[in-house]
């Protein structure tokens, strides 16, 4: 992509796949992409330092970096903080009427219809909702700005 070339980026479930030691250089490559005053919003799942086997399981390469390390990397590589929060209630919730959606159409369908990867499945959305739950997982929006105006170096 060109630079300065979107007014909006939106990562969602994407940004934890970079490892955290390359998080400034990705940081500054969407920073890049943005024209001045444009918007990254990132949600972004992170593990608890002294999370239990489970949350371990779900995602190896989960960081379990707190999110004001993020944060300064965000800062570093020239963007301002317009917000953040957790949305870790939400994503429980979704979840949970995702589980319920799943095994509302086991008991309709034969169980033939539902493999192996159906079971894979749900056990993960499961294990991601318990874990959200015991506070081991947490998923934050990240609302940043690139500066409308940028200080010559």
């Amino acid at each position: 992509f060109q630079a300065q070339t979107f007014n909006k980026i939106t990562h969602l479930g994407i940004f934890e796949q970079a490892p955290f030691t390359e998080l400034t250089k990705y940081l500054a490559c969407m920073r890049k992409m943005l024209v001045p005053g444009g918007l990254l919003l990132l949600d972004r799942m992170t593990r608890s330092r002294d999370c239990g086997p489970i949350a371990r399981s779900i995602k190896p390469g989960l960081p379990s970096e707190p999110l004001s390390k993020e944060l300064e990397m965000a800062e570093c590589a020239g963007f301002e903080l317009i917000s953040a929060g957790s949305l870790r209630d939400e994503y429980e919730q979704t979840l949970r009427v995702w589980i319920e959606h799943l095994l509302c159409n086991w008991m309709r369908e034969s169980s033939r219809t539902f493999g192996r990867g159906y079971r894979t499945w749900l056990l993960y959305l499961v294990e991601v909702a318990a874990s959200l739950r015991a506070e081991e997982l947490q998923v934050h929006r990240i609302l940043l700005r690139r500066p409308r105006s940028e200080r010559a170096a």
